[in-house]
């Protein structure tokens, strides 16, 4: 196979990571707007639609890491979406922080898709995933 049909995947990763930064900037607005009116319910599909494209799209490009926290995440603000978790203050605040953790291990893999978290990275993982209840 030569060179000229190989498909250059460089590309394609950093429209993955631009729309994932547009994705994150997307979640912070309406975890923002959220905080002003917990009942509205376009920011809350909006803020869900946000977390499953970068699940989804960090998967099709091989970035576990951010794949399975997404998935996390995405489990809460469903529940929150069906009705089953109750959107507070205290949950804005945590996702608000999921918000800025995303944004943190998508800059680090940006940087090197081949990285590995450092331990401060891996020790706010843990503390999120223990305080996420899906």
């Amino acid at each position: 196979m030569s060179n000229e049909s190989r498909f250059d995947f460089s590309e394609s990763i950093n429209v993955f990571f631009q729309e994932s930064k547009e994705m994150l900037e997307n979640m912070e607005s309406c975890l923002l707007q959220l905080e002003n009116d917990m009942a509205d319910e376009e920011s809350i599909h909006s803020l869900f639609r946000s977390i499953h494209t970068i699940k989804g799209s960090s998967g099709m490009f091989g970035f576990s890491k951010i794949e399975k926290f997404t998935h996390k995440v995405e489990n809460i603000l469903d529940s929150v979406r069906n009705g089953s978790i109750e959107l507070t203050t205290e949950l804005i605040g945590l996702m608000l922080e999921c918000h800025d953790y995303i944004l943190d291990i998508t800059e680090v893999f940006e940087r090197d898709n081949k990285a590995e978290l450092n331990d401060d990275l891996k020790q706010r993982q843990e503390d999120l995933l223990n305080r996420l209840h899906d």
